[in-house]
């Protein structure tokens, strides 16, 4: 009766160590995967306002894992753009943020200037990232496809330049 017991137990380890290992392994993948050029959408383009962006795939198996079933990942992955392959360690994750949203937040490992904020909603995302000067924004579209754009942000008006005086209240 104990070898029966002890079997079950080491089957139980086995199939716990083993999901443990594949989501360890979904946190070093990138949440994103590239679209094939077959599909006219992955390739790097600029629109008329001067912004680079580029159609990426989400991945859902990983997406689900993180946002869905909750399972925080300490490191996820981001290639922005070609050549621009970016880490971000978990610094903030609320599942509880109210109708079905999750989100997750993190700082860039080996930078000292940089963030992300994913907002997950009905298998979708929204996202944010600041790396120094550069600001990224991850737009969702149909069929899993994301818009990751590089914003260009010098047509913005300095907002230090322009200080205005505020009048005292009087009694």
């Amino acid at each position: 009766m104990q070898f029966w017991n002890m079997k079950i137990w080491a089957k139980l380890i086995l199939v716990m160590s083993t999901t443990m290992t594949s989501v360890s392994a979904l946190a070093q993948d990138n949440l994103f995967e590239e679209i094939p050029p077959s599909e006219d959408m992955g390739e790097l383009t600029l629109n008329e306002q001067g912004v680079l962006h580029r159609h990426v795939r989400l991945k859902t198996d990983l997406a689900t894992a993180i946002f869905k079933n909750g399972e925080a990942m300490e490191r996820l992955t981001f290639d922005l753009m070609p050549g621009r392959t970016v880490i971000f360690r978990n610094s903030m994750y609320d599942k509880n943020m109210g109708g079905r949203t999750t989100v997750w937040s993190g700082r860039a490992e080996g930078l000292e200037d940089g963030s992300v904020t994913l907002v997950y909603r009905r298998g979708r995302i929204l996202g944010h990232v600041q790396l120094g000067a550069e600001t990224f924004r991850i737009t969702p579209g149909p069929d899993d496809v994301h818009t990751i754009s590089l914003l260009d942000l010098s047509g913005l008006p300095n907002e230090g330049d322009d200080a205005i005086e505020v009048p005292q209240n009087k009694p």
